[in-house]
């Protein structure tokens, strides 16, 4: 009887229990089971976004260093013309025997006149007669002179007293050897000038003549003639003989070389009368300059100076 009371009652029982428990509202609600860590999966690992590499800092651009004038190569810069001072520092008192004279006079360039101009040392010293001419190529620029110097000079005995005087002659002549040079192209070309020159036998006579001369471009050779006042004429010739040419060469560095032959007024036969030495300088070889002499009988000696014709 009891046994059956229980087995009665006990549904009813166990649905009380339950709605009370669901009443409570200050019960917790009940924890949720937690996975047992080791059979936890892993959550799958977020995939790294790949870094930017970093931007290097560009460097600045270098400043450029200031050009210097005229950037043009050496070959194509144009020279700059020599002034007048530079190119008589390199020119000296030279005579036909030399440098002489030198402890009696000196060279001046005239810097307002443009000229090379002659001066005595010693005060004591005095001219008789002198002359310098200034030699200039076709683009004025300064390439020597010519001309000559007679000069008194007195003497003195052992005791410091004058006793007479000397004369003393220098045909001088100068040009800068830098500036020699043959001209270039196959045209021909005219030069016009003078000799100034004097006999020995009259020392204090000094005496002037005319210069033409002509270039032969294709031959590369020059003629000259000098005539002088009374109507002679010398002829320069290639060798020591009337019938050769007339016609000297003229080498790759400007140098004229040869031999005069002399004809008076008279239209006589043709004999030798001395040597001329010179050559061409400046510009295109514009001016001809030379000394010119003669030894033995009716000795002579003189200098040249022409320039190319306009």
């Amino acid at each position: 009887m009891k046994t059956t009371l229980h087995r009665k009652y006990l549904p009813a029982l166990l649905a009380a229990l339950a709605l009370s428990a669901c009443g409570s509202g200050g019960s917790k609600p009940t924890a949720m089971p937690q996975p047992n860590p080791k059979t936890a999966q892993p959550a799958p690992p977020v995939a790294k976004q790949p870094e930017e590499p970093p931007v290097a800092k560009q460097p600045e651009p270098p400043v450029a260093a200031p050009e210097p004038p005229n950037p043009q190569p050496p070959a194509q810069q144009e020279q700059m013309p020599e002034t007048d001072a530079e190119v008589f520092k390199r020119l000296q008192l030279r005579t036909q025997n030399g440098i002489e004279g030198e402890d009696l006079m000196k060279l001046v360039l005239n810097d307002r006149d443009k000229k090379i101009e002659l001066t005595l040392l010693n005060p004591e010293n005095q001219f008789i007669k002198h002359e310098a001419r200034t030699l200039r190529d076709s683009a004025g620029g300064l390439i020597g002179y010519y001309g000559y110097a007679l000069v008194n000079k007195p003497l003195k005995n052992d005791f410091g007293e004058y006793d007479g005087s000397q004369q003393l002659y220098f045909g001088l002549l100068d040009a800068d050897e830098s500036k020699r040079q043959r001209p270039e192209g196959l045209e021909e070309i005219s030069y016009r000038g003078n000799m100034l020159y004097r006999y020995r036998a009259a020392p204090a006579e000094i005496l002037e003549a005319d210069v033409s001369a002509r270039y032969y471009g294709k031959e590369k050779t020059m003629s000259l003639n000098i005539h002088d006042r009374n109507g002679g004429l010398w002829t320069l010739h290639r060798e020591r003989a009337a019938n050769s040419s007339n016609r000297v060469a003229v080498d790759e560095r400007g140098a004229v070389a040869g031999h005069l032959f002399f004809s008076g007024s008279d239209g006589g036969r043709r004999e030798f009368n001395g040597t001329f030495n010179g050559g061409l300088y400046g510009r295109n070889g514009s001016v001809l300059t030379g000394h010119a002499s003669h030894e033995g009988r009716n000795a002579w000696e003189g200098v040249v100076g022409a320039k190319a014709a306009q």
